[in-house]
């Protein structure tokens, strides 16, 4: 199993990324916000990595990352990797000098970030 949490989000909802030996990727246990925006950067696992991509980045997504694995069916989760992610506004349409509002300068932001990779972590699994 590998488990990509954010510790901002309450416990139960803190999943943005899991995948199970026997089902693969699911998003039964996924944080609403995240599904359909995270996925493996190697869907094969090549070399056991398991980092993710996060696509449409916001502001929301910063925080703290970690991802943790089950290596054998039985053992707790092992945290591997712990991973801080800023996100903070630019801007992206390169307009200077011309005042616009908060939400449009998010949105060109958001919109201008495409994919993200979150961060290495390898395994193996037994």
């Amino acid at each position: 199993m590998v488990e990509w949490t954010l510790s901002k989000l309450p416990p139960g909802e803190n999943v943005v990324f899991l995948w199970h030996k026997d089902k693969g990727v699911t998003s039964e246990d996924q944080n609403q916000a995240y599904r359909g925006r995270v996925e493996l950067k190697d869907a094969q696992m090549t070399d056991g990595n398991v980092s993710v991509k996060l696509k449409n980045v916001s502001i929301d997504d910063s925080g703290t990352y970690e991802c943790k694995v089950v290596r054998k069916t039985g053992q707790p989760p092992e945290s591997i990797n712990t991973t801080i992610m800023s996100v903070q506004l630019s801007d992206t349409a390169g307009i200077e000098g011309k005042t616009r509002n908060m939400a449009e300068r998010t949105k060109n932001m958001a919109s201008g970030l495409g994919l993200l990779l979150l961060a290495a972590c390898c395994l193996c699994f037994s």
